[in-house]
């Protein structure tokens, strides 16, 4: 009799390891899972950030391309209004200013 009541003990206790593996495996599996799931997540989300990086980036190069473009312009329109041509009919029309006609040589 005390032969079978140590045979029952280790049985349950065989049993208690047993759901006890079983238990660390589910709860190990789980983890695993959950860590999958969560960098794919991160994964896809990094991605759609770095979309929206290189879409943010060709908007900003096309705004430096239109920038660019139009300093080459202004310095461009900056040398034309510099020329003596320009600077003598811009005195003669804006500002009423002529010539001295009696002028006939300069002393120093």
């Amino acid at each position: 009799m005390k032969n079978r009541r140590s045979n029952r003990g280790s049985k349950k206790r065989a049993a208690h390891r047993v759901d006890r593996q079983a238990l660390l495996l589910q709860s190990a599996f789980a983890i695993v899972l959950v860590a999958i799931v969560a960098s794919g997540l991160t994964l896809v989300t990094s991605a759609q950030d770095m979309r929206e990086l290189y879409r943010m980036m060709g908007e900003v190069q096309r705004e430096r391309d239109d920038l660019a473009a139009e300093y080459s312009r202004l310095l461009l329109e900056r040398s034309a209004l510099s020329s003596m041509q320009s600077i003598e009919e811009a005195a003669e029309n804006e500002l009423d200013m002529a010539f001295p006609e009696g002028v006939g040589e300069v002393l120093e």
